[in-house]
Order: C-alpha cells, then sequence, then structure tokens
C-alpha cells in the first residue's frame, strides 16, 4: 500500500524542533559571532541600514562654561550616520523521492530531514562564517560586507597607509580623505617561530604597537583578536615558556563554543581556522576587532526563516528553504584593525 508523506507536517516539526537548534549554531560559525549572541541588531525592513556613527568624526562641540558665557553651537561635520545594505543568504533542503523510498516508512523521515538540517548547518558555517562571509573581501558584491573589506589591507612600504579611494557606508576614505573613517593597520612582512619578529620572539610587542595605535586615535582599543593557527601556534609557544598553559584567563563562552581561547591585556585571543590564509604561502591575517563598535543586523522575518517543502514541477524531489537576510557594519574602524602580512611558515603544519 502506497504511504503518503504528510510534508506539511514535516515543515511544521523542522520549525518547531530543528530550527531553534541551527539559529543557534549559527551563532557559533565564527568567534564574532559568539560574542555577539543575544546581543545583535533586528531590523523589519527599509531600503538600507542606516549606522549612526558612534563618535564625533571630526571632534569639538562641548565646553566647560560660566556665568554668561555663548555656547558654541557650530554644526561641524554632516555625517552622522553610514548606510549599509542588507544581504540575501539561502539554503535549499532538498528530499529527493529515491531518499523516501529508502526509509523504512514514514517516520524515518524526519530523521533524515534532520540529517539535511545539517548538512546546511555545515554550508552555512562555511559560506557565512568564511571567506565568503564574515572574511568577504567584496569580490563577492552580494554577500554580506566581510573583514577583509571593512578593514583592508594597508598598502605601500612597511607599515603601509591606508589604501587610498575606500568606500565603507557611503563614506570615501583614503590616507588623507575623511582619516576619522579609517581603521588601523600594519603591513610589515612579520614571521613567527622561535628567531623570528612576530609575537613569540617579540613578546607580543608588534600586538601592543597595534593597541596603542587603536589607542591614540580614538582613545580606545579592541576587545576581541582573531587569528588562525600558524599564528595560534606562535603566541602558544610564549604563553608555554612563561605559564601553565589552558591556566591564563580563557573565556568561558568561547570554550563552550568550541574555540580555543586566552586572554592578553584584557582582550580576548582566539583562534579560528576561516581566518584569511594563503595555504600556500602560509601567510596570515589578524584581525583586532573592537566589539562595541561591530554590529550584527538581522533581519527579524528572515532569520532562518524555514520555506515549507513544496514538490517540485520537473523533479521527484521535495524542496524546502532556509533564508537568512542581514549585514554587518562598524559605526566606527578606528579603534579596529589588521596586521596583513604574517608569515607562519615555521609555526604552521
Amino acid at each position: 500500500m502506497a504511504v503518503t508523506i504528510d510534508y506539511d507536517q514535516v515543515s511544521t516539526l523542522a520549525r518547531e524542533h530543528l530550527i531553534p537548534v541551527l539559529k543557534d549554531n549559527f551563532f557559533k560559525t565564527t568567534p564574532l559571532f559568539v560574542r555577539m549572541r543575544g546581543r545583535h541588531d533586528s531590523f523589519a525592513g527599509g531600503r538600507q541600514i542606516t549606522q549612526p556613527l558612534g563618535f564625533a568624526p571630526e571632534g569639538g562641540g562641548g565646553q566647560w562654561w560660566s556665568g554668561a558665557d555663548k555656547f558654541d553651537i557650530r554644526a561641524r561635520n554632516p555625517i552622522t550616520a553610514a548606510v549599509f545594505y542588507a544581504r540575501n543568504f539561502e539554503v535549499p533542503i532538498t528530499v529527493l523521492q529515491e531518499e523516501e523510498d529508502q526509509v523504512n516508512g514514514p517516520e524515518e523521515v524526519m530523521p533524515l530531514v534532520a540529517t539535511k538540517l545539517n548538512i546546511a548547518r555545515r554550508t552555512i558555517n562555511e559560506q557565512v562564517g568564511g571567506s565568503g562571509g564574515v572574511y568577504n573581501d567584496a569580490s563577492n558584491p552580494k554577500a554580506i560586507t566581510g573583514l577583509q573589506y571593512a578593514l583592508p589591507d594597508f598598502t605601500g612600504g612597511a607599515p603601509g597607509v591606508f589604501p587610498s579611494n575606500k568606500n565603507y557606508g557611503g563614506i570615501t576614505t583614503s590616507s588623507t580623505v575623511n582619516t576619522w573613517w579609517n581603521s588601523q593597520g600594519d603591513n610589515t612582512a612579520y614571521a613567527t617561530g622561535p628567531a623570528a619578529s612576530y609575537v613569540n620572539q617579540a613578546n607580543f610587542a608588534p600586538w601592543d604597537k597595534m593597541l596603542a595605535a587603536q589607542g591614540l586615535a580614538a582613545g580606545r582599543n579592541c576587545t576581541l583578536i582573531v587569528c588562525n593557527y600558524g599564528v595560534w601556534n606562535d603566541v602558544k609557544a610564549l604563553i608555554n615558556r612563561n605559564t601553565v598553559y589552558n591556566r591564563p584567563q580563557q573565556s568561558q563562552a568561547m570554550h563552550e563554543a568550541g574555540f580555543d581561547s586566552f586572554m592578553y591585556n584584557g582582550k580576548t585571543v582566539v583562534v579560528d581556522p576561516f581566518c584569511p590564509r594563503n595555504s600556500t604561502t602560509k601567510v596570515e591575517k589578524v584581525y583586532f576587532i573592537d566589539e562595541e563598535s561591530f554590529h550584527l543586523h538581522i533581519h527579524v522575518r528572515r532569520n532562518f526563516e524555514l520555506r515549507p517543502f513544496r514538490e517540485m514541477l520537473d523533479q521527484a524531489a521535495q524542496v524546502a528553504y532556509l533564508f537568512f537576510r542581514g549585514e554587518i557594519t562598524f559605526d566606527e574602524r578606528r579603534t579596529s584593525g589588521v596586521h596583513s602580512n604574517v608569515d607562519t611558515t615555521l609555526t604552521s603544519p
């Protein structure tokens, strides 16, 4: 006897029991999102995302006064917000008729769908957490504006200067134009290893220099440092020489999300295998991120919305879709930056 599978019921069960788990795992795709869990910005619509700037671009205003002093009310800089555009992401969940026929009855279809959603979760991890998402360099203009574009590599002779004609949030900047909107950077050809120039041998000096540049530019600095395994091994070698590993302060949230981390000068340092790395030259980047200035925007109706299963017209299959709409932005970039040229040959596998 033929058995009919109620895909409306499958969609309902998936929405109620599986999608919440997938949403939870979304915030574990990258260390940045782990830290943004529970504090992302929701938006309901509109053609653009208007991001108010978190500082006065050109300074001025505010004064000590007494008696009948006149207040200085001049308008100083007309730019009070940056403008961004939300990006769309989808993942199809396809159940072939052949797969239906191979399971032991309709009661086994739900575990099959759960397996498909687990595969979708891995796709999300790679697409959203990797070079096509969080670390997107704008080579894919349809993807969210990633760190490689938001915090660009410096150009010219080391330590380099901010690149020319970089438009971020509708504001064009260079090393001489709208410099208040520039991030920090250093393209020095660092190298990891016991006798090289990076953290292990220099005792964190390159990092301290970056933190100082941020502090001098904005009065505060980053809260999160993200690196890949080559740099992480260099840092770990220094830690091992000076203390018992894992006894230094660890971020409990990062540990629970599966990321190795430790604390340095009050900053969480975490290893992310998706952090940009050239697999041939083994040159890696290190990002210094001020989380107070970083924002994750998620559309309230497209927060991994499940579009129910429907039968395909020209294929023997049922297909559902997961939809996400959002963007990542900064309201200030002076407190974030990147080391863009760290050769990890001696500390990489």
